[in-house]
């Protein structure tokens, strides 16, 4: 259930952005009648996808508890956005309309990279950094060749970070599976997939591609198949 909130959530809120920014767009060129005339039409469709917004958010947050700075502010101005815009449209003001477009897509942009900086391009492809020389990602001697990569501080410090950010949901063993996450003492996935959806994200499990470099993840990666029993 809370995948398919997830995937609603994203649907509503990229619907609600998309139809923000046409009619900022309409207003902006002078084009009222046609603005009033898509205003009176989604009139209502529009309260419907600011009430999923809001309460596909919600459950989220709920089942998540995730209550980082980043996502605070995205909550602030989440709430904010929805009578800003309304008041702006009304008045025909277009700095108050532009304003509540640009707050929006900041929403997005700092929801996607979990930073209030976006911090875009900070890291490198996953499969261009890790390297098995010539090991098979599936044989478990990977996991020693990359130790060996002068990994031995990073790998140090994997234990803290997955304590701090994987165990709400994965437990400090791996076993806790709390909102959808897999046991990781079972996990059969390869060092290169570890990687990529730790990287990623994947359902309610949020990338980190934005938060950690790139030889954190990796020490990641290895950490959780050493929970592998």
């Amino acid at each position: 259930m809370a995948t398919g909130m997830l995937h609603l959530h994203i649907t509503v809120v990229m619907i609600f952005i998309f139809s923000m920014l046409f009619k900022n767009l309409l207003m902006l060129i002078g084009m009222n009648d046609a603005l009033a005339k898509f205003r009176a039409k989604t009139k209502v469709i529009e309260m419907i996808l600011g009430t999923l917004m809001l309460a596909t958010g919600g459950y989220l947050l709920y089942v998540t508890k995730n209550m980082e700075l980043y996502m605070v502010v995205k909550i602030i101005i989440l709430f904010a956005v929805i009578p800003l815009g309304i008041v702006g449209f009304n008045k025909q003001n277009k700095i108050l309309v532009t304003l509540a477009s640009v707050l929006l897509v900041y929403a997005y942009l700092i929801a996607k990279t979990q930073s209030l900086v976006f911090n875009f391009g900070k890291l490198q492809p996953v499969e261009s950094v890790i390297k098995f020389d010539g090991a098979s990602p599936t044989d478990t001697s990977a996991v020693g060749n990359i130790i060996n990569q002068n990994m031995g501080n990073v790998l140090a410090n994997a234990k803290p970070i997955f304590i701090e950010k994987c165990a709400v949901c994965h437990g400090e063993d791996g076993k806790m599976m709390a909102n959808g996450a897999k046991d990781l003492s079972k996990s059969e996935k390869t060092l290169v997939q570890r990687t990529h959806i730790i990287s990623e994200g994947k359902n309610l499990m949020p990338g980190f591609k934005y938060q950690l470099s790139e030889r954190d993840i990796q020490a990641l990666a290895v950490y959780t198949q050493m929970l592998k029993q």
